[in-house]
């Protein structure tokens, strides 16, 4: 009795009496192996005794989700999703996959919405819903034809194609008689190993079947054998295996047997040498599926070896001399997700070809391509429809003599688990790289979602394309070509400024995502209003027939002048008024005298001259209506001058607020102006500059010494007469 069995006869006496805890402790120490099929078969067997709850559906959904039967992966994650409560984030990615593979793209990309909802609570969800997103850069392949099943496919799985020498060398679990009796517990199958068969003349003719052949007994192992590949010298091999020692299973402290990198040379006599690891192979991690690059100096694989951004990752390493490589390098994020990458191929054009379920897919494993660069790599771009399904879509090649090429599925309508098919190029591959901009459109003081907003995408040349307007949850969405050239984005609605965003670093991403926060129109946010208002000072006013400044009125000027020291770029004009006794001509120049006296006490106490300028107005401005007689109290409200704002600029708005009084952080910010609008909304603001750039700077100075997140508004003065 082996010691899979010994261990599993264990649990069956030491839970009888307790069926259910019995059939989940089972089904938890299979799956915790990798056994998922018999996994599922206890945990089955525990909703049958009655045991349903969402933990019980999660364990099902799991098992079903790592052995790639989708399907059931989402039924058992409705189930879940329809009686759990905080489901961590990584579920939402799973189920999402599922949705996408079954054809359930509604139910998906409302998931989705819903994950970038609960960003806000953990940004994992944010992560999470770019890496399942619907792919926005997409190799459609236009020219790709006939794609065909290979008649070679059994019930079983075939898959990790690899051409030479006129012969397709292919991985299967077929039973061929040979170890009947050992089967994978991972999907109940017989043992993975290599196999060839000649090509066809005509690649999409039938495969000599009776031609198959299993690679020697060097090669082939009583356990898993896959991805093999050769030199173009033909002299030395590649491939996959088992960690193993004289042909048995060898096992890490977890009970996990590791992949691990062979490879064999070829001898005088026409025959495979015996496999020789890789000095980079590990009993800690896995080492599989080896790529070379087109020169041949340097061997891709794919591993979980410390350093990895995901759960297995694309490396590489430099084929040294004398048996001997470089250390492991990790291809980077630009390659690797925090999921799965796996199954590399280089290509004659030297682009990376390669599966992931972490770039934004289909559905569960898709393949992409990317350009082999000097200093990197391009643009990681889906392959699209035919070759991607929705279902587990890999190990794509390509044979630059005949312009054919093969992949892995397990789509429906397949022979087996997993089947390869084969195309036909009709000339190359046309690549229409698709590219998302999409966003939120909001009130930038309320938060108030904007449906019906006007959003525009702005090209180099300022030119302004067809306006989309937002959905009733606030969202828009554009889809344009990669090369498409869009510098800005434009949002604007009714009641509301238009606002505009520069777009940066478009080129390296196939989703941007700009939120607009649109500014509500409001009179005169500032111009209009005198100082004394803003910044909450007392009235300037004068005695009868007097233009003399009165104690009282020095200290408020004295205010105002250490405002305007600090505040260089705001010009203001003093205006001086009466009351309406004495002559028109007479109140004239006193108003002139009046407002002249201010300009000069403002100026001698620090002020800069050149910003201030003097206007009088006699009484024809007066603050109180005297036409129908006024008292002594009446008049000497007229009897005034007040300083407004005389020329337009920016200003930086840090809060708008319905109660009366602001928080310490906000009222101890030096300069603060203020004023109550007809919205009910009192608005803070700090600053007075000439150009935006100056006010976006103070703005971010804010932010770094108040921790404050204001935004800049423009202040029209208004022509005063």
């Amino acid at each position: 009795m082996n010691k899979s069995s010994l261990v599993i006869l264990f649990f069956l006496l030491s839970f009888v009496g307790f069926p259910q805890k019995n059939s989940i402790n089972k089904g938890d120490l299979l799956f915790s192996s990798y056994s998922y099929s018999y996994a599922i078969k206890y945990y089955l067997k525990a909703i049958k005794q009655g045991y349903k709850n969402p933990d019980i559906y999660q364990k099902i959904g799991n098992a079903y989700y790592f052995n790639n039967d989708f399907k059931q992966a989402y039924n058992w994650f409705k189930k879940y999703f329809d009686t759990a409560n905080d489901i961590p984030p990584i579920y939402y990615f799973k189920y999402a996959q599922a949705l996408k593979s079954q054809g359930k793209h509604a139910e998906a990309k409302d998931l989705l919405k819903k994950m970038q909802v609960l960003e806000k609570e953990n940004p994992e969800f944010g992560a999470l819903a770019r890496q399942v997103a619907y792919p926005d850069s997409v190799q459609t392949m236009t020219s790709l034809l006939d794609v065909k099943n290979l008649n070679l496919n059994s019930k079983s799985s075939e898959f990790s194609p690899s051409i030479h020498q006129d012969k397709l060398y292919f991985v299967s679990a077929r039973d061929t008689g040979t170890y009947t009796k050992l089967r994978t517990k991972w999907g109940r199958s017989p043992f993975l190993d290599l196999f060839s068969v000649p090509l066809p003349t005509d690649i999409h003719n039938n495969f000599d079947t009776d031609a198959i052949k299993k690679l020697p007994k060097t090669i082939n192992s009583k356990i898993h054998e896959s991805s093999i590949i050769f030199t173009k010298d033909g002299k030395t091999m590649y491939f996959t295996r088992n960690n193993s020692k004289k042909g048995k299973v060898r096992r890490d402290k977890k009970g996990i047997s590791r992949l691990k990198l062979y490879k064999s040379v070829l001898k005088d006599n026409g025959n495979w040498g015996d496999a020789i690891e890789l000095p980079f192979n590990s009993k800690k991690y896995s080492v599989a599926h080896p790529a070379l690059s087109l020169d041949e100096k340097q061997l891709y694989f794919v591993s979980n070896m410390p350093g990895s951004i995901g759960k297995s990752d694309i490396w590489v390493v430099d084929i040294l001399s004398n048996d001997a490589y470089s250390k492991p390098r990790n291809l980077g994020p630009d390659v690797n997700t925090k999921q799965r990458e796996s199954f590399p191929f280089i290509s004659s054009k030297n682009n990376l070809y390669f599966a992931s379920d972490g770039h934004p897919g289909f559905g569960a494993l898709d393949m992409f391509v990317t350009k082999i660069e000097k200093n990197g790599f391009g643009k990681v771009v889906n392959l699209g429809k035919p070759v991607n399904s929705g279902y587990d879509d890999f190990s794509f090649i390509i044979n630059p003599e005949n312009k054919t090429g093969f992949f892995a599925s397990n789509r429906k309508g397949g022979r087996g688990k997993d089947d390869l098919y084969v195309f036909k190029i009709g000339k190359d591959f046309v690549i229409r790289c698709k590219r998302i901009i999409t966003g939120l459109v909001t009130d930038i003081e309320t938060q108030e979602i904007l449906s019906g907003a006007a959003v525009q995408l702005i090209d180099g040349n300022g030119e302004h394309g067809k306006a989309i307007e937002t959905m009733e949850d606030g969202t828009y969405q554009f889809e344009i070509d990669c090369e498409q050239e869009t510098t800005a984005i434009s949002g604007v609605k009714l009641g509301y400024e238009m606002q505009t965003q520069t777009l940066t670093a478009v080129k390296d991403k196939d989703t941007i995502q700009i939120h607009l926060r649109l500014i509500k129109e409001i009179d005169a946010p500032i111009g209009g209003y005198t100082l004394k208002d803003l910044i909450n000072l007392g009235p300037i006013n004068f005695g009868f027939d007097s233009s003399r400044l009165r104690t009282k009125n020095q200290r408020e000027l004295e205010k105002i002048a250490n405002f305007l020291q600090e505040q260089p770029d705001m010009e203001v004009m003093v205006q001086g008024h009466t009351d309406s006794r004495g002559k028109d001509a007479y109140n004239q120049k006193l108003s002139e005298r009046r407002a002249n006296t201010v300009a000069k006490y403002l100026a001698a106490n620090g002020a800069d001259s050149k910003n201030i300028s003097t206007k009088g107005y006699g009484e024809s401005k007066a603050a109180v209506d005297c036409t129908h007689g006024c008292n002594e109290k009446d008049h000497a409200k007229n009897r005034r001058t007040d300083i407004v704002l005389s020329k337009s600029g920016y200003t930086v708005q840090v809060a708008a607020l319905k109660t009366k009084e602001a928080s310490e952080e906000i009222l101890q910010i030096p300069n603060l102006m203020r004023h109550t609008y007809e919205d009910g909304y009192t608005r803070y603001y700090v600053g007075i500059f000439k150009s935006k750039d100056a006010a976006l700077d103070h703005k971010a100075f804010l932010s770094e010494t108040y921790k404050l997140e204001g935004f800049v508004r423009f202040i029209d003065a208004g022509e005063l007469e």
